[in-house]
C-alpha cells in the first residue's frame, strides 16, 4: 500500500508538470526514488534524428550533453544499441554496461539498470540509465513497477510535445497577417478532435476548408463516432462562431413535440400554450443549428424544414405571421441517408438541400494508432475528475487495443471512465477493470457469401438480441447499453425483423 501511495505521487508530480523539460526531471526523479538510487540519466534523440541527447539527470551534470548515433566504440555505440530494449534490463556486459558505466557515471563497479520508453508510436523515444551497485538486488516486480511509471510517464510526455507543437504552430500563424484567429481556431481543433491517424487528419483538413462557407453540412457517421464533435467544430471555425450553437437530438423526443421544439408557439396555440414559447431556430439566429439523427424525421417536419432553408422564413405553431430564419444547418445521422432518399423513405429535394457539403465520421476500428492515444486521454481526464493517478498494466492495453469497439470513442469512453472507478486505490488499471466481454478486432461475421450491408445487418442484430437478453428484453436498457436512442433501437428492431411484443418497449 506504501509503494502504491509512492507511486501515486510520482504520477501526480508528472502530471502537474508545466512543460515538458519540467516533466521530463519529474520522470527521471520518480524512476530513481522507485529504483532507491542516487545517480540516473533519461536519454532521447535530438530532433533531427542523428545523435542521443541527455534529456535530464539526477544530479544534474550531462544534461545536453549529446552522442551521435551511429557505428562508434564506447559509450556512444551503448546509447544507440538501447533503442532495441523493450523493457527494463539490468544491462550485462556484452550491452555496453561497462562503457556506459564509465563514461556517464565514472565509476568502476556498479551495474546498469535502462528502462525505455515509447513516446506514441514510437518515432520519439526515450530511455532512463540508472546506476545500481554492485551488490543491489531488483526483484521482477520492481522492474514491472518501473515500466509501468514509465508507461504513464510517456503518454504525459505524448501529449505535452504534441501541445508543445500546437502552440508553437498557433504562434507561427498569429505572427502571419490576418492568421491569428483562424490559426487559434484550426490550433484548438487539434485539440478536441484527437487523433494522428490518417482518416483523422483527412477530417480535419475537410472541416477547415468548409467551415467558411455558409452552407448546410451533412454529418454520416456510426453511433458514437462524435458527429456532434465535428459540427462543433464547423460552428468554431465559420463566421457565426460569435453567435449561439444549439443541438436537437430528433431522435430522442416524440414526433408531435418536435416541431414545437423546432419552430415555438405563441400563447393560446393549443391546450396548455398559456405563454409563447421559443423554438430552437429563433434561439440559434445567427449561429448554427445542429439537429442529430435526422433520418428519424417525419414526413410532415421535412416539408417544413425544406421551407426553412429555401426561403429563409417559418410560422412558429399557431401564429399568424411567419418570422425570418437566420441559421446555418448542420445535420447528422447514423443512417444511409442517401439509399433513404433513393427508396423515398425521406425527401430526396430536402436531401439535397442538407447534404451541399457531406463529412464522414470514421468510425474507431478505422482509426489506427488512435486507440490508445483516446484511452490515455480519457483516463487523464477521468484520473483527474478523481483525484487519482492511474496507468493501464500492459495485459490493459492489450485488451483496450484488441477491442472492436461497436459504440466506437463513447464506448471507449465509457469503458476508461468504468475502469477507473473499478480499479479502486489501485494505481494500475488490470486488463479485469475494463470488464469487455473478450472481442476480437475484426468481429466474427461469416461475411462469406454475404453483401455487405446484409453482414452489417447481421451483426446489428446480434448485438442488439445479446444487449437484450442481458437486459432480459427490457429495450430502454438495451438501448442505454447499446448507447443509442430508445426510438432508434425500436426502429432497428422494426427493420432487422426482431421487433416483438410491445411489453418491453418502456420496460
Amino acid at each position: 500500500m506504501e509503494l502504491t501511495g509512492r507511486l501515486l505521487d510520482l504520477c501526480r508530480e508528472v502530471a502537474a508538470a508545466e512543460n515538458l523539460d519540467a516533466m521530463r526531471k519529474a520522470v527521471l526523479r520518480g524512476l530513481a526514488i522507485l529504483a532507491d538510487v542516487e545517480s540516473g540519466y533519461l536519454y532521447g534523440p535530438n530532433q533531427i534524428g542523428n545523435a542521443f541527447v541527455c534529456l535530464a539527470s539526477v544530479p544534474a551534470l550531462l544534461e545536453g550533453q549529446a552522442f551521435p548515433l551511429g557505428p562508434l566504440p564506447g559509450a556512444a555505440c551503448a546509447i544507440s544499441g538501447l533503442l532495441r530494449i523493450t523493457q527494463a534490463a539490468i544491462l550485462g556486459p556484452g550491452e555496453g554496461a561497462d562503457a556506459l558505466r564509465e563514461t556517464l557515471f565514472g565509476v568502476a563497479a556498479g551495474r546498469v539498470l535502462a528502462i525505455p520508453g515509447r513516446i506514441g508510436t514510437g518515432a520519439w523515444s526515450v530511455t532512463a540509465l540508472l546506476l545500481l551497485q554492485e551488490e543491489r538486488v531488483v526483484p521482477p516486480a520492481s522492474l514491472v513497477l518501473l515500466d509501468r511509471f514509465m508507461a504513464f510517464a510517456g503518454a504525459g510526455m505524448e501529449r505535452t510535445l504534441r501541445l508543445d507543437c500546437l502552440d508553437a504552430a498557433s504562434r507561427r500563424l498569429k505572427a502571419e497577417p490576418g492568421r491569428d484567429t483562424a490559426g487559434h481556431a484550426r490550433g484548438n481543433m487539434e485539440r478536441r478532435l484527437i487523433g494522428v491517424s490518417p482518416p483523422m487528419q483527412r477530417l480535419r483538413e475537410q472541416i477547415a476548408r468548409v467551415a467558411s462557407r455558409d452552407i448546410s453540412v451533412l454529418i454520416l457517421g456510426e453511433t458514437g463516432t462524435g458527429k456532434e464533435l465535428i459540427a462543433r467544430e464547423l460552428h468554431e471555425l465559420s463566421n457565426r462562431k460569435d453567435h449561439p450553437f444549439v443541438a436537437l437530438n430528433m431522435a430522442s423526443l416524440p414526433e408531435n413535440l418536435v416541431e414545437d421544439e423546432l419552430f415555438g408557439h405563441v400563447k393560446g396555440a393549443f391546450t396548455g400554450a398559456q405563454a409563447a414559447r421559443t423554438g430552437l431556430i429563433a434561439a440559434a439566429r445567427g449561429g448554427t443549428l445542429f439537429l442529430d439523427e435526422i433520418g428519424d424525421m417525419a414526413p410532415a417536419l421535412q416539408a417544413k424544414l425544406l421551407r426553412v432553408l429555401q426561403e429563409r422564413r417559418y410560422r412558429p405553431v399557431g401564429a399568424d405571421r411567419e418570422e425570418s430564419a437566420d441559421i446555418r444547418l448542420v445535420a447528422a445521422t447514423h443512417a444511409d441517408l442517401p439509399h433513404m432518399a433513393a427508396d423515398g423513405r425521406f425527401r430526396s429535394d430536402l436531401f439535397f438541400r442538407i447534404a451541399q457539403i457531406r463529412i464522414v465520421s470514421p468510425p474507431l476500428r478505422e482509426r489506427n494508432g488512435d486507440i490508445m492515444l483516446l484511452a490515455h486521454h480519457f483516463l487523464a481526464t477521468s484520473s483527474a475528475q478523481f483525484g487519482d493517478a492511474k496507468v493501464f498494466a500492459p495485459t490493459a492495453e492489450a485488451l483496450l487495443a484488441g477491442y472492436a469497439y461497436p459504440g466506437n470513442v463513447r464506448e471507449l469512453q465509457a469503458i476508461v471512465e468504468r475502469a477507473v472507478l473499478l480499479s479502486g486505490e489501485r494505481a494500475m488499471i488490470e486488463a479485469e477493470d475494463l470488464a469487455l466481454v473478450a472481442a476480437a478486432k475484426s468481429p466474427e461475421l461469416g461475411v462469406s457469401g454475404f453483401a455487405l450491408p446484409k453482414a452489417c445487418d447481421r451483426f446489428e442484430a446480434s448485438l442488439i438480441t445479446r444487449a437484450l437478453e442481458q437486459r432480459r428484453g427490457s429495450r430502454r436498457l438495451a438501448a442505454e447499453d447499446l448507447g443509442i436512442p430508445l426510438r432508434t433501437l425500436s426502429n432497428k428492431m422494426r427493420k432487422l425483423g426482431l421487433d416483438g411484443p410491445e411489453a418491453g418497449e418502456n420496460a
